[in-house]
C-alpha cells in the first residue's frame, strides 16, 4: 500500500509559480516533515544542531523517491556528508542494522509503481 505525503492547507504553492520555486517550497515542507518525524535529531548519532534530510537512495537514481519521506532519514551535517557519503559500505552496513529490510522496501519496483 502507498503511503503519499498530504500538503498541509498552510503550504501555498502557487500553480503560476515556476516549477523551480514550487520545488524548492514542496523540498522545505519534505525536509521539516522528516526532521519532525525523527524527534528532531541526527538519526545516527542523536545530535540536534544542524540537521539536514538525507536521501538513502539517491534522488538522481531515483526520482520518483525524491520526495517520498520513507526515502529520507535525518542526519546532522557531520553524520551526512563525512559517514554517509564518505563512508558508503560503513553506512549500508549500519543502515540494515538499523532498518532491516527496509532496502529491500525501497528497492521494489511495484512499490515505486503503487
Amino acid at each position: 500500500m502507498r503511503r503519499f505525503l498530504r500538503l498541509p492547507w498552510w503550504l501555498s504553492i502557487d500553480d503560476n509559480a515556476p516549477v523551480e520555486e514550487r520545488i524548492k517550497a514542496f523540498t522545505r515542507y519534505v525536509r521539516k516533515f522528516v526532521i519532525e518525524r525523527d524527534g528532531g535529531k541526527c538519526v545516527r548519532c542523536g545530535k540536534t544542531e544542524r540537521l539536514q534530510a538525507s536521501h538513502i537512495m539517491p534522488k538522481s537514481h531515483y526520482p520518483r523517491l525524491r520526495f517520498d519521506p520513507f526515502n529520507i532519514l535525518c542526519l546532522d551535517v557531520g553524520c551526512h556528508l563525512y559517514f554517509w557519503h564518505k563512508s558508503p559500505l560503513e553506512a549500508w552496513a549500519w543502515f540494515e542494522e538499523k532498518y532491516p529490510g527496509k532496502r529491500e522496501e525501497e528497492n521494489n519496483p511495484r512499490r515505486q509503481c503503487q
